[in-house]
């Protein structure tokens, strides 16, 4: 039973009009009085109704919080609120796409905290993600306000402490470890004294306004940054694993391999941390060079995840000045910015884009080899997205071209970008002749190139799309089923990007029970908790759907996947003309 449910008996049996139907209600409803979810207002509402009608009620439970267990405060303009429990990892209810990005943003903050301190948080521990126990069946929480819990939670779990049950917290938790006010304190702390009177202390930023609205409910601890937080909740970072600046040397080194490594969402959102933990530590030691590498490492992963606005944040932390004597530094920067941004403003990221390659004139010959063709490509993916394709073709040959000519390896994955390009152009049969020539190379080289197998894997989603347009619906469909089978997750690019064309390629050739489990995985990722970009693709996936009047799913959940996924303003039609993924 969950707590909407025991509201509504509660509800049926306050206006049962016999008493025995009353009592039999009441009688479903007494064995989960003692739930740990059960407040004190929802089991005095119980309390009071057993009282009325002759029966015995059952005391609302002790429960105590458990390690990687606290306390979320939750409310609204509306003046609505409720307490649940932030649980790191395990059961409970997913709270949301928006909640879970300011949870990763919080966990970042928590790795710097404890980097600060000379320790590390576990990786197994960090990776778990956040769920919501509160008797909720569904939960959609906006806003950033639960940073701390999320950071309470995790470090609760690392440690195997419970926080201190009488504290709860309400701060936006930022990447570095300070802390951000949050809205609707007043709110939240009327609904705190009311659902558990027994949590008399809350800890609050530094910078949190009106604080003088809510010091009469219970004692309010302002705290600059996580770590003074931490304290007030009885739990020391000191108390995690140590880790001295000599083991993160090492640790940088192997990050840098990855940058161009196949992984899911998951990895490189553990990997990001990872990196993030390492710079702050290098950045307490005053060793920038190593710090800013490391930052520049964790901002890429973060955008590998899709996770362009955790990227943004972790790039603002990388200074003119710091890069600013260090050109390889600054171009990476700018080219990483870009990716980052490509996704929500393509203008911004071009002009960002353009600025990287102009950079690229004042970089020594081995860098300038590293880096012009990145920059070219980057350039050109962002153009390419806006949908300016004679403008985004010249600069992705030239991409092609270098890499080709220097870094062997890498010029396959910029054979597919200029593939898109093509396509997109009206030019298929092109796109399909360079398809065929970077994927024979990408497999001929599958046991050499670390890169090489997941670069196949998003050539045969080009080619099988390429294979589309030209009408080869069945060779079509072979490629994106090869796409789908060889990648593990669903919720995973290029195999969701698979999902999509699929649902459309065995619609047209008339297979529509086929075609509409491949929909419905889009669906379903369009409407979850997964990174925006992915999310997105899962909401054209809809959207094209809808355009073909193809009555594979109802128009009510096609529609509901797309606005799950983008602003109500957007020009549908031009996503739908010039989407890549």
């Amino acid at each position: 039973m969950d707590r909407a449910e025991l509201t509504h008996l509660l509800d049926t049996a306050e206006r049962a009009p016999r008493e025995n139907r009353a009592r039999m209600l009441l009688d479903e409803v007494r064995p989960h009085l003692a739930a740990p979810w059960v407040d004190e207002v929802l089991h005095a509402r119980a309390r009071s109704l057993c009282e009325r009608h002759g029966l015995a009620c059952p005391p609302r439970a002790e429960a105590p919080l458990r390690a990687g267990e606290t306390w979320l405060l939750l409310a609204g303009p509306g003046g609505q609120g409720h307490v649940v429990r932030l649980v790191a990892g395990g059961a409970g209810v997913e709270p949301g796409p928006a909640a879970q990005a300011e949870g990763r943003r919080a966990l970042h903050g928590l790795h710097a905290a404890a980097a600060s301190r000379g320790r590390r948080i576990p990786q197994d521990v960090a990776m778990r993600g956040i769920r919501v126990r509160g008797g909720l069946s569904r939960m959609e929480i906006e806003g950033g306000s639960l940073g701390l819990s999320t950071a309470i939670a995790t470090l609760s779990a690392a440690l195997r402490t419970p926080p201190r049950c009488n504290v709860a917290g309400s701060a936006v938790v930022l990447p570095d470890g300070r802390l951000g006010r949050v809205s609707f304190l007043a709110e939240k702390v009327r609904v705190l004294r009311a659902q558990w009177p027994d949590v008399d202390t809350l800890v609050v930023a530094a910078e949190q306004d009106h604080i003088e609205t809510v010091s009469g409910l219970v004692r309010v601890v302002p705290a600059l940054d996580l770590a003074a937080a931490c304290a007030h909740f009885e739990l020391s970072l000191e108390s995690l694993p140590r880790c001295r600046i000599e083991e993160r040397r090492p640790m940088l080194a192997g990050l840098g391999s990855h940058e161009h490594k196949p992984h899911d969402v998951a990895q490189w959102l553990e990997k990001s941390a990872e990196a993030w933990e390492v710079a702050r530590a290098f950045h307490v030691e005053g060793c920038a060079p190593e710090a800013i590498e490391a930052r520049l490492l964790a901002a890429i992963f973060a955008s590998h995840a899709g996770d362009g606005l955790l990227s943004r944040a972790i790039l603002a932390d990388v200074s003119e000045e710091d890069v600013g004597s260090r050109p390889p530094l600054r171009v990476r920067k700018l080219i990483y910015l870009a990716t980052a941004t490509i996704d929500d403003d393509v203008v911004l990221a071009e002009r960002t884009a353009a600025r990287a390659v102009e950079l690229c004139a004042e970089l020594s010959g081995d860098d300038r080899a590293v880096l012009i063709g990145q920059a070219l490509g980057t350039h050109g993916r962002t153009l390419l997205h806006a949908g300016r394709l004679d403008e985004a073709e010249p600069l992705l040959r030239a991409a092609l071209e270098h890499h080709r000519n220097n870094m062997e390896a890498q010029w396959p994955r910029s054979a597919c970008y200029l593939a898109t390009c093509l396509r997109h152009a009206g030019r298929a049969a092109e796109a399909l002749e360079l398809i065929g020539e970077a994927l024979a190379a990408a497999e001929r080289h599958s046991e050499h190139w670390e890169v090489a197998d997941t670069t196949a894997l998003y050539l045969h989603l080009e080619r099988g799309r390429a294979l589309a347009v030209l009408g080869r619906l069945r060779d079509a469909a072979l490629d994106l089923e090869h796409v789908v089978r060889n990648q593990d997750l669903a919720a995973a690019y290029p195999r969701l990007g698979a999902h999509r064309t699929l649902a459309d390629v065995l619609a047209r050739l008339g297979d529509a029970d086929e075609a509409r489990k491949h929909l419905r995985v889009c669906v379903d990722i369009a409407r979850g908790t997964g990174q925006q970009t992915l999310r997105r693709v899962g909401g054209v996936a809809a959207a094209e759907a809808l355009l073909a009047a193809r009555p594979l799913l109802s128009a009510l959940d096609l529609e509901a996947a797309w606005v799950a996924c983008f602003p109500a303003d957007v020009d549908r039609g031009h996503v739908l003309r010039t989407w890549v993924y």
